[in-house]
């Protein structure tokens, strides 16, 4: 994960740049699929409107052989930092649980469902925090079937 800037109509945002990992660097042909995947995926992610799953800025490309994502930066982390580096009372946690439930219900209300694969406290790549709501953090999808859910942990 990295941190830059992405310049945004409304004007600079700071970001985090997600380098995608796996496949060939020998099989350019993969790294061509996967892209165009990914484009497709995200034209999908971009219309995503929740204020628990977190926006998607779009997808940069030269960051070495994969596509990256670029996402909103949150300084606060993943709620597991977020909870051991602040004392949060039962409320406040039931307030995070709540948050993550909503998004969940959201992605789950779409059509097709959006089903998230890898739900954790701990991964940087899933939870941020803003100083206002926990956001989940949508990583690369592969949809099933062109009539089915969509699910954020690949199913090879």
């Amino acid at each position: 994960m990295w941190k830059g800037q992405y310049a945004h109509p409304d004007g600079h945002r700071v970001v985090s740049i997600k380098v995608l990992r796996g496949g060939s660097t020998s099989d350019k042909r993969f790294v061509e699929k996967f892209t165009k995947n990914l484009a497709e995926q995200a034209s999908i992610w971009v219309t995503f409107d929740n204020k628990n799953v977190m926006p998607f800025y779009g997808i940069a490309l030269n960051c070495g052989y994969m596509p990256a994502l670029v996402l909103p930066y949150y300084s606060e982390g993943n709620v597991v930092n977020h909870l051991r580096r602040n004392e949060v009372d039962d409320a406040g946690k039931l307030k995070l649980v709540l948050d993550i439930a909503r998004g969940i219900n959201y992605l789950h209300g779409l059509k097709p469902p959006f089903i998230h694969g890898d739900i954790r406290g701990v991964s940087g790549t899933t939870y941020s925090i803003s100083s206002q709501h926990l956001y989940i953090r949508i990583t690369f999808y592969i949809p099933q079937s062109a009539n089915c859910a969509y699910f954020t942990s690949p199913m090879y």
